[in-house]
């Protein structure tokens, strides 16, 4: 039996087959760009024997490969699939993957005999219809136990390498084809410590991850061209070497031709060259001449009339201009506050239930997340009216030190207004350590970069991290994971804590950011944090135990010192408090600033 309801409530677009069979029960073509109402599937529904199909491609998020044989199973498992979603079939099995964001062509044994592949302008038959052999299509396993999984890079490859031919296929007349296997020889050979260097960049190029190659091959293009203006390869060579190496990682031919000029433009204005025959001695460190070093001081009295732009504030109050760590337990809601505030800030609203945001343009990266939870959490903190067109995701970036600062600083160029931009989490960004390095040194260079690239455009970036298990004795935050390199690094730092009650507290503290407490609650339902206003008017029960606690075990009135430090709390509130207590008969004062229980 067909679940109607629930295929579509997985964001697919379903029409009806006619029973036992893979032919549509009429005009399907508009199901290609516009899910089925919920009347029509309630009267689908209502007609047993009807089998379904699912419309691939962009419409529902996904494409199909189909294998059919055994050859052809053991084709693409020799090269590697991931775990996902998948429907076995009357002839073998679906392997469902997330649409990559490009067509996706619908093809037959292109990638393997007997493996097909169904994207945009496809469909397949969904779990519960029956096979023309009366096989039953059924999930194995099915998205709640093993969701849709991104394409490997080498089927990502696959499907950029027909979309290409395909392409050149149509414009031959106009378009030269792609060099042959093996690349051409080249008219010069560089020396060995430079064909070192461009060995290294190409195989980091043919390992990039889909979503890096474009940034992995601009670097890879740099460095081409500092040998090319050091005179160790001809500029055509290395075009022509750059252009067939992207070209066989998937990337188009205007792509590659777009970022090759691009990186071969930088790395020429920087010669690097290396003696032919031995290797170079190691670049020395370029050390400044002292006069420029001097001449870049500002004296006090330059400094006084000097004026400045005020700090920009993003979310205020709470995320100021800089880089800004945001920290807490696993589980303990940050990706929701991060989304919170990018909502607000994008569509100019309120953040954190009652904070005005200035609006802008904002990138969330968010790493541990897809295209589909990403929908279903928008859902539950936007349910009514349009979602922001200044707001764009990414599910993928690059690492630190593999283009991730380059692809940074390009969307912030395109960008009208950049304010805010959101990396969950760090270790999804951060570069491999450094054992040669101190702990503390490492962590500082984790967020060195992403600090002065937030410096520079004066913009907030806000870096998800995680808190240790073990609470801190004295300051909350070196609860953060890792040593203080981290918060050394950032310019700001927020924790999120959970309360002894219901209540939950954000601290705040930073370069530009006055230190706070602030009381929070998560509504689950909706997916909102929101400011209750300063923590120590909510921990008044906690902080009234305390002191009664307190006085009963002491032998002797206690000063009004012993008192806070019993508390817990800020000297200002506790004191308030205690006068509220003793006009409550709670407690009683004994004498010139003492207190005793009642």
């Amino acid at each position: 039996m067909i679940a109607w309801s629930e295929l579509a409530g997985l964001g697919f677009s379903v029409f009806p087959l006619k029973p036992q069979e893979k032919r549509p029960l009429g005009a399907w073509e508009k199901y290609q760009t516009a899910r089925p109402s919920a009347e029509e599937l309630k009267d689908w529904a209502a007609r047993p024997g009807l089998n379904a199909a699912i419309a691939t491609g962009a419409v529902s998020g996904i494409f199909v490969v189909d294998v059919d044989t055994s050859q052809g199973a053991s084709a693409i498992a020799a090269r590697g699939l991931p775990p996902t979603a998948s429907v076995v079939t009357g002839k073998g099995r679906h392997h469902y993957f997330r649409h990559p964001g490009f067509p996706v062509k619908n093809s037959a044994g292109r990638i393997a005999p007997g493996v097909d592949v169904r994207g945009d302008g496809g469909y397949v038959c969904a779990p519960g219809s029956i096979h023309p052999s009366g096989a039953l299509y059924r999930w194995d396993p099915p998205p709640a136990q093993v969701p849709v999984a991104p394409a490997p890079g080498w089927l990502i490859n696959e499907l950029r390498k027909h979309q290409y031919a395909d392409y050149l296929a149509k414009t031959s007349d106009t378009v030269p084809a792609p060099a042959p296997e093996p690349a051409p020889p080249r008219h010069s050979e560089p020396g060995p410590y430079a064909k070192a260097a461009l060995d290294r960049e190409v195989a980091r190029l043919r390992a990039a991850r889909e979503g890096t190659r474009n940034a992995t091959l601009n670097i890879a293009a740099m460095v081409f061209g500092q040998f090319v203006a050091g005179g160790e390869i001809g500029e055509q060579d290395a075009r022509t070497w750059l252009n067939d190496e992207a070209l066989a990682i998937g990337l188009t031919q205007a792509e590659a031709r777009a970022t090759i000029a691009s990186g071969l433009k930088k790395g020429m204005s920087e010669p690097r060259s290396g003696a032919r025959g031995k290797k170079p001695e190691a670049p020395q460190p370029r050390i400044p001449e002292p006069a420029g070093v001097l001449g870049q001081g500002i004296t006090a009295a330059e400094l006084q009339g000097k004026r400045f732009a005020p700090i920009r504030w993003v979310v205020p109050g709470i995320v100021v201009e800089g880089l800004t760590l945001l920290a807490g337990k696993p589980k303990r809601g940050k990706s929701w506050f991060a989304l919170n505030c990018a909502l607000a800030v994008a569509g100019g609203g309120r953040a954190l239930g009652a904070v005005e945001c200035a609006e802008g343009d904002v990138l969330a990266l968010m790493l541990e997340d897809n295209a589909r939870r990403l929908q279903d959490r928008l859902r539950q903190l936007a349910p009514n009216g349009a979602w922001p067109a200044r707001l764009t995701f990414h599910t993928a970036w690059p690492r630190l030190g593999e283009g991730a600062l380059e692809a940074l600083e390009a969307w912030a160029a395109a960008r009208a207004e950049p304010r805010l931009i959101l990396i969950d989490v760090l270790a999804a960004v951060r570069a491999a350590g450094n054992d040669r390095k101190s702990p503390y040194t490492d962590d500082y260079g984790a967020l060195e970069g992403l600090q002065k690239f937030a410096s520079k455009h004066r913009l907030a970036l806000v870096v998800v991290h995680h808190c240790r298990k073990a609470a801190a004795d004295d300051d909350v935050f070196d609860e953060i994971s890792c040593t203080t390199g981290l918060t050394g690094a950032a310019d700001s730092a927020l924790v999120l804590k959970r309360g002894e009650g219901k209540t939950d507290f954000l601290y705040g503290r930073g370069r530009d950011l006055p230190e706070f407490e602030k009381a929070v609650t998560f509504d689950k339902t909706r997916g909102l944090w929101t400011v209750l206003g300063e923590a120590d008017d909510f921990r008044g029960d906690e902080i009234e135990r305390r002191v009664v606690d307190a006085l009963a075990l002491s032998d002797r009135p206690l000063p009004l010192a012993d008192v806070v430090a019993a508390s817990g709390g800020a000297y200002e509130a506790v004191k308030q408090r205690l006068y509220r207590m003793i006009a409550a008969g709670r407690i009683r004062k004994c004498g010139r600033g003492k207190f005793a229980p009642a």
